[in-house]
């Protein structure tokens, strides 16, 4: 029997081809937890859809309405593309200069065109790159990793973003002119995604663990957008950061289900360019940085929605300001944060425990073994999630887990009553 890797958060294609219990599996839809109040669960339309006698292509149209009529009342923004792109390139290098003082490689307030001498390694127009690890910090200190090696991958990660720029900017390929600006358009709405993700991971966690934006070789190569770390020297998880757009597929099934076997299977992904920070502090009052290449680490999803995307990036600031505008050291956190750190808190919890079940049901299916380094680092994870939760006032991962345990339940209860007896065996 073939494994299947299908994993929650799909989107509607993939619900179209799932049973009621995979549908039940799937995530909830971001922007409307953050925004509106009531939550568009695609399980809980799926289930309850099908139990009012529709028919999953009648669930589907509905839902799709509901999300595009969302999307038109979250359209009012505070800045205009080209100011939230500036924003965010500030933010992002503010943050990573910060942390570049603790003793982490990041680039900081650069382009290529600035980071890159050597112009066959640059691209055109030269992308902004603030806030990723700096893998030219790594020669010569690790194995492998000569000046030479570097430079190969470098040379690799351009190969990659070439062609991507050639399919986007290409229109005589065959992309109409409105097609080219939607791709440009999901090119910066992907970037920003991880940048936000970066900013609001460290404001609410960062006394817990960090995050830092991977090198663009981890990125291109192994699906690594942001990692994690705790600070006593362990790896934690990986993130793949996408952007959910109607118009627009940023994150594919293919996509999807190659995340989903690294996962099943136990091997995780790979960061090449990989840091650890333990906090026995040297005599400069610094962290201990360790450069090192991380295998086995588990790589969780977070999405965005363009809505909240937008208004979070916005109106974004990580500490609270005095009555002459100088920054304090107060986290500021606002209500449209909380929520949608609260879903992505949610988010994570279910990732982790659907991983965790069906890398079980691999083992007793294709007599697989545990990989203690892989279950370590997912563990290590979900224990610090439950330590932060009870401090950082986050309530909805809670209801929500319940909720989705509920309707599997009802979705197995359903389909064993009306499975033939005989074929119970098999299910």
């Amino acid at each position: 029997m073939a494994p299947n890797f299908n994993i929650p958060g799909g989107g509607l294609e993939a619900q179209e081809e799932s049973t009621v219990d995979q549908a039940c599996e799937i995530m909830p839809n971001a922007e409307a937890v953050a925004e509106a109040g009531p939550v568009f669960e695609a399980g809980t339309e799926v289930a309850q859809g099908l139990e009012a006698g529709k028919s999953r292509e009648e669930i589907m149209v509905e839902r799709q309405a509901k999300l595009l009529a969302l999307r038109e009342r979250l359209k009012v923004t505070e800045l205009t593309p080209d100011q939230r792109t500036a924003k965010l390139n500030n933010e992002t290098n503010k943050l990573a200069e910060g942390m570049t003082t603790k003793g982490f490689p990041l680039l900081v307030g650069m382009t290529e065109e600035v980071k890159y001498d050597d112009p066959d390694l640059r691209t055109d127009p030269p992308r902004f790159v603030g806030g990723r690890v700096d893998i030219d910090a790594f020669a010569d200190e690790i194995e492998g990793f000569s000046a030479e090696s570097i430079n190969v991958n470098k040379g690799s990660v351009k190969i990659i973003r070439d062609r991507i720029a050639g399919m986007v900017e290409n229109v005589s390929i065959g992309q109409t002119s409105a097609e080219v600006n939607l791709d440009l358009i999901a090119r910066e709405s992907a970037k920003q995604s991880e940048q936000i993700s970066f900013l609001e991971l460290n404001k609410f966690f960062k006394n817990y663990f960090y995050t830092l934006l991977s090198s663009e070789y981890d990125d291109m190569k192994n699906h690594v957008d942001l990692f994690s770390i705790d600070k006593n020297g362990n790896p934690l998880v990986a993130f793949d950061v996408s952007i959910q757009r109607t118009e627009i597929q940023t994150n594919t099934k293919e996509k999807q289900e190659e995340l989903a076997r690294l996962n099943i299977e136990g091997q995780g992904t790979t960061v090449q360019f990989g840091l650890l920070c333990e906090t026995n502090e040297d005599s400069n009052g610094k962290p201990n940085i360790i450069k090192k290449k991380i295998f086995d680490v588990p790589l969780l999803k977070i999405s965005w929605s363009p809505g909240p995307l937008e208004k979070i990036s916005d109106a974004f600031e990580m500490y609270e300001k005095d009555k002459n505008g100088n920054e304090t050291n107060i986290v500021k956190k606002t209500a449209d944060e909380q929520r949608y750190m609260d879903f992505i808190l949610a988010d994570l919890y279910i990732q982790i425990d659907d991983i965790r079940r069906r890398r079980e049901e691999y083992i007793q299916l294709h007599g697989g073994m545990p990989n203690e380094s892989y279950d370590k680092k997912l563990n290590d994870f979900e224990l610090l999630l439950k330590k932060v939760q009870p401090k950082e006032g986050f309530k909805t991962y809670e209801v929500k887990l319940a909720q989705r345990q509920a309707l599997l339940d009802r979705a197995r209860r359903r389909r064993n009553k009306k499975a033939d007896p005989r074929k119970r065996g098999h299910n």
